[in-house]
């Protein structure tokens, strides 16, 4: 499906700069995934909510690796 290939190539993108350490910029790529896709994708809102604790928390030590608490 040409649309889920946009949506994975995108978050893909955001995660890159999230890992990164690009904080804002994981944010607007985030943003506009769900402003384009509708706020149905749970990946990326998740991902969102991840680099707006690293926005506000800029200034402490950042780690790539994403720890995952649940299934």
């Amino acid at each position: 499906h040409p649309t889920w290939q946009v949506l994975e190539d995108r978050y893909e993108s955001a995660l890159a700069l999230f890992e990164r350490n690009q904080a804002a910029e994981c944010q607007e790529a985030c943003q506009a995934i769900l402003r384009d896709f509708g706020e149905v994708d749970g990946p990326t809102k998740w991902l969102l909510g991840r680099a707006q604790q690293r926005t506000a928390a800029a200034d402490g030590a950042f780690d790539p690796v994403i720890a995952v608490e649940t299934k």
